[in-house]
């Protein structure tokens, strides 16, 4: 795939342009894509034109134009161009425009193709600070933009504009290196889009997953899921692409999620397989909400229900992952006339499943309810809603039929290696005693603070239920967590907040009106 990357050069005092600074200092090779490189000039009636010979002559896939803006303290990935050009400074010819328009005809606003949500994902996971901005403003960025998707069709390209802050925000290299994570995810978007069906699970994970990409270009895809580096996500052109592929992975790598039968092959030629899950995918495509029978009241597992979802939950009987799976907020109950009646859920991968209906609820058809409400809710919150249904489970391919789901003609499958230990996942409540555990003398940490150094940030009322549980109070000093505000809290298992007080007091923690100053106090830790 070939990208022509663009930047500015200098304007209005400014001794240097960040965004061609960056842009120059880029390989010309990146997972074996070709870049190039050409630097604009600031002035309405050359930076067109000037990129458009540049397109003609290079034919690039893809055009990434960079530009500065410098009261951004992010990097701006702009959704849309604007038909107007109307600026307080003049552009390098000395022109200002008032409220023209770019192209008199022409539509209001044009939007990128490029998928945004993706690639916001990939650079704030890497702790890059970005945002995804309404538009390029209406200065020379933005008549470049419109100009760059107004062509679009002709020329065959995807286009987008970024705009970078100044150097007080974000180096040169900090910036380059967000421009070539924009450029592996995009490939790896364009090459899982071309067979959607195949590979919706990697775009759901891109678009919402902690991914490490590690090669995305015309040999595949490769990734790791960074938070625990334990699994991978791979999908190959043919054999040999897959046998690069592999010769990426880890020595110690354990899983790997495959798109392709002879991916199996390749892995299998480094290591002996232990096992391999094969799945059938499937995908919900339409935009239209399922009709509901609302026969049920669907809400939100707690932890309460724990042991009703591990005693029923027939694929395996693992407590700690379903313990996650309710912390997380993914997983949900359906309750008739109070009564709690089967569940569903989303692995941690994305993927639909988890469902189980008690016996003597079946007739109710609630299987079928909670998966469409499911659906409903991964469609209304602009998520991939898919499954992937062990081969055999023909009770489950038969409902994702019913559904309107759409199966893949290629079976995705979770190989894992032969005689590789596989690490012990620790359950939420083990993480969490661990984190307070590390809590030192003097400091105390939030609720919230915990859950999200645990990796679970929305489980914040599972960090409660955990020390209300604590079992070894001695040890694991559950005084020193309070709320967001630094209240203690009344609820304090061991005594109530006067026990919480004077313990903190021990600490050497000065306390007001039931209130610790966290300016002063708080434990400051990066995850």
């Amino acid at each position: 795939m070939k990208f022509l990357l663009t930047g500015f050069e200098p304007f209005n005092k400014n001794n240097i342009n960040p965004s061609w600074e960056a842009v120059s200092a880029l390989p010309t090779k990146f997972d074996d894509n070709d870049l190039v490189a050409v630097c604009l000039p600031v002035v309405y009636d050359k930076c067109w034109e000037a990129l458009e010979e540049a397109i003609v002559c290079h034919k690039p896939d893809v055009v990434i134009c960079c530009g500065l803006a410098n009261k951004r303290t992010a990097i701006s990935l702009e959704k849309q161009a604007l038909n107007i050009m109307d600026a307080i400074i003049p552009d390098n010819a000395g022109v200002l425009y008032s409220g023209q328009a770019i192209c008199e005809n022409g539509s209001n606003s044009l939007e990128t193709s490029l998928n945004l949500e993706i690639l916001f994902n990939q650079l704030n996971k890497s702790r890059i600070p970005t945002e995804i901005s309404l538009s390029a403003g209406k200065y020379v960025c933005n008549n470049l933009y419109y100009h760059l998707l107004s062509n679009q069709q002709k020329y065959g390209y995807k286009g987008l504009f970024v705009h970078v802050p100044d150097t007080s925000v974000l180096s040169i290299s900090d910036m380059s290196n967000a421009i070539l994570k924009l450029i592996s995810a995009i490939f790896a978007t364009d090459y899982c889009e071309k067979d959607f069906l195949v590979h919706v699970d990697i775009l759901e994970a891109l678009r919402s997953k902690d991914l490490h990409i590690v090669y995305s270009g015309p040999k595949g895809f490769l990734s790791a899921h960074t938070e625990a580096y334990d699994y991978f996500y791979m999908s190959a052109p043919n054999l040999e692409c897959a046998r690069y592929l592999c010769s990426l992975l880890p020595k110690e790598w354990d899983c790997v999620n495959t798109h392709h039968l002879y991916e199996i092959d390749a892995l299998n030629e480094i290591a002996p397989m232990a096992c391999n899950y094969k799945c059938c995918l499937a995908t919900y495509q339409h935009k239209e909400l399922l009709p509901l029978n609302n026969n049920c009241d669907i809400r939100p597992l707690t932890l309460e229900n724990l042991d009703y979802a591990a005693m029923r939950y027939h694929l395996f009987r693992n407590k700690d992952y379903l313990a996650e799976r309710i912390s997380e907020g993914e997983m949900w109950g359906a309750w008739v006339d109070g009564k709690l009646c089967g569940f569903i859920g989303l692995h941690d991968e994305g993927a639909m499943g988890i469902l189980e209906v008690d016996p003597d609820s079946r007739r109710l058809h609630l299987g079928t309810e909670l998966e469409s409400w499911l659906i409903n809710y991964r469609v209304s919150n602009g998520a991939y809603a898919y499954c992937q249904i062990v081969e055999g489970n023909n009770a489950s391919m038969g409902l994702q039929g019913r559904l309107g789901l759409t199966f893949s003609d290629f079976q995705v499958c979770w190989v894992r290696r032969k005689e590789k230990a596989r690490p012990v996942k620790l359950s939420f409540y083990s993480k969490v005693y661990q984190i307070v555990k590390a809590i030192p003398c003097g400091k105390v940490a939030t609720y919230a603070q915990i859950a999200e150094i645990a990796g679970s940030p929305k489980a914040i009322r599972a960090v409660g239920n955990a020390l209300h549980n604590n079992p070894d109070p001695n040890t694991i000093p559950c005084w020193r967590v309070v709320s967001s505000k630094g209240k203690l809290s009344s609820n304090y298992a061991f005594g109530g907040a006067q026990a919480q007080a004077s313990l903190l007091e021990k600490d050497g923690i000065s306390i007001s009106k039931d209130t610790i100053d966290l300016d002063k106090f708080q434990w400051r830790i990066t995850r």
